[in-house]
């Protein structure tokens, strides 16, 4: 039995691995493609929220602002500048970094450029991954610069998939081999006389704690709040006010009738005020979702109009508080009525992964 338990247990690591690698190579893969659309929409914002604060840009270490400047400078020259990639290679290394590995195809101006290795590094800040080095081959080969990544973790091979399979199945017949071995221990348990016997009319109480419906939606409330709040870049982002939905018996702040959080997003020369309201709620099968109470929405509006500056309500259905399993981004302004519908809501679904970020020409958080 100890061998086999294990055998099961070395098969659930490599599977748990395997898995994790996969979820963060996808991970990586979005954001390469992120990093594509924003260089050709040249949308330096885009471009901007993607880096770490300092990087290596093309062979020479830099702060994350001087990389911004010569991006923009480099559009301003080559307006219709175009970029696409293939052939990528996601290699993972003890250091935590990331390297993402492609062919790039360019064209400067209508004038298409011969075929390059480049690469992006990535290294988690947080929540999610940042670029901390941009280059290609050319680049490195000119100014003589190899990435210092330490050692590579060794990817995945179909082995290991075998090894997922087998230990599925390990896991299916442990299970049961488990369950089995229980009842017939309990039928064991159940055949020796016993020793002390329960006197007669006397129960046995075992006080554990319950949770109303009401408890639960609270403290689910206050964790998908916290979740929003760690998914935005505090580099970026400064969080002004969060507020709290404290009463009792009809007694509550004037506060809690606002929005549960202020932000003030700041970068090079720029900056912007916004408020969001965060809900929660369970996966439902009705047709229709309700977002607040027609007296809550009326008191968002009031706010941003008092305020001057946007607020969003940003819903989390589904999963818990901590991990919503969909997310919607829904600005004030589109909000008429405090049910939607489903179909309605689909088009505020969030899809990319990563942290927050708002788009500053448009007002738009993504």
């Amino acid at each position: 039995m100890k061998s086999k338990l294990f055998i099961f247990l070395i098969l659930l690591f490599f599977t748990a691995h395997v898995f994790g690698q996969t979820k963060k190579a996808k991970e990586i893969e979005t954001l390469a493609k992120q990093w594509v659309d924003a260089n050709n929409a040249q949308d330096i914002d885009d471009i901007s929220f993607l880096y770490a604060s300092s990087l290596n840009f093309y062979a020479i270490n830099k702060d994350k602002g001087t990389c911004i400047k010569e991006k923009k400078s480099f559009f301003e020259k080559y307006p219709k500048y175009s970029i696409s990639i293939s052939n990528l290679d996601i290699d993972f290394y003890k250091s935590g970094i990331v390297k993402c590995n492609f062919v790039k195809n360019e064209v400067w101006n209508g004038e298409p450029r011969s075929p390059l290795q480049g690469y992006l590094l990535f290294q988690k800040e947080g929540n999610s991954y940042n670029i901390i080095a941009e280059s290609d081959q050319r680049m490195d080969s000119q100014r003589g610069y190899v990435p210092q990544l330490g050692n590579k973790v060794q990817k995945s091979s179909n082995i290991t998939y075998m090894l997922i399979g087998a230990g599925t199945l390990l896991l299916i017949l442990g299970v049961f081999y488990l369950v089995k071995n229980n009842k017939e221990q309990r039928k064991k348990i159940e055949s020796i006389p016993m020793l002390f016997s329960q006197p007669p009319n006397v129960e046995v109480a075992v006080n554990l704690p319950e949770f109303t419906a009401e408890e639960l939606k609270k403290n689910n409330g206050l964790a998908f709040e916290k979740y929003v709040v760690k998914n935005f870049d505090k580099n970026y982002f400064k969080l002004l006010n969060w507020r709290g939905d404290k009463y009792v018996d009809g007694h509550y702040p004037l506060s809690s009738m606002e929005p549960d959080l202020d932000y003030l997003y700041r970068d090079s020369g720029r900056q912007q005020l916004f408020a969001i309201e965060c809900k929660w709620q369970q996966a439902t099968n009705a047709n229709a979702v309700k977002l607040a109470d027609e007296r809550k929405l009326n008191n968002y509006r009031n706010y941003q109009t008092t305020k001057n500056y946007p607020v969003f309500v940003i819903l989390g259905i589904g999963g818990t508080g901590s991990e919503p399993n969909n997310l919607f981004i829904i600005p004030l302004n589109e909000i008429s009525d405090p049910l939607t519908s489903k179909e309605k809501l689909a088009k505020y679904s969030r899809t990319q992964t990563g942290r927050f970020y708002l788009e500053i020409p448009t007002l738009t958080l993504k």
